[in-house]
């Protein structure tokens, strides 16, 4: 999955138009586009199955997750701060995503 994501949904997402200050809710919306135009229209390579036909067909066989495994989702997240940074609130939320320039990060690495 991971890979999925660094060598198909990154490249397609650098792509696409970004809000001035995305939130996770607007990374989520880009990833369900990604899934919904790019991931569900192609041909599996095992199967020869389009992806998304084949999760329609298979998607009503699931079953739910169990309540006990549900609850422990339900639970507020854990939140560590190590040291001033963002308002804990909006850390724990998650809401505001900060965007930088690759410039900073290069600089890092030396």
């Amino acid at each position: 999955m991971v890979r999925e994501l660094k060598e198909g949904c990154l490249p397609w997402l650098s792509g696409q138009p970004m809000p001035p200050h995305p939130t996770l809710a607007d990374y989520d919306a880009m990833a369900k586009r990604w899934v919904d135009e790019v991931v569900c229209q192609r041909r599996h390579r095992t199967t020869g199955r389009v992806v998304g036909e084949a999760w329609e067909e298979e998607r009503p066989r699931l079953r739910p997750l169990p309540a006990r495994i549900l609850a422990t989702l339900q639970a507020p997240p854990l939140l560590v701060l190590s040291g001033g940074g963002a308002d804990p609130v909006q850390r724990r939320l998650g809401e505001r995503v900060e965007v930088r320039d690759l410039a900073e990060y290069e600089a890092v690495q030396r």
